[in-house]
């Protein structure tokens, strides 16, 4: 089942900005939310996240809150 696009974003927009906000700076993600919203991406981030969590760093700060 297929996640929708604005759903996906929303809900963890939303999240990353309460942590922000709380001056806590991280975020849990379901891989299953991932993966239903971009496989390659869960599947990368499962075999290699050293490889992988410094991009999804950078584009966490590129979010506009």
């Amino acid at each position: 089942m297929a996640v929708d696009t604005c759903d996906f974003y929303f809900a963890y927009r939303d999240a990353l900005k309460r942590q922000y906000n709380l001056r806590q700076y991280y975020l849990e993600v379901n891989m299953e939310d991932l993966a239903s919203f971009d496989e390659e991406l869960a599947d990368k981030l499962t075999k290699l996240p050293s490889e992988h969590l410094p991009l999804v760093r950078l584009w966490s700060t590129l979010i506009k809150l």
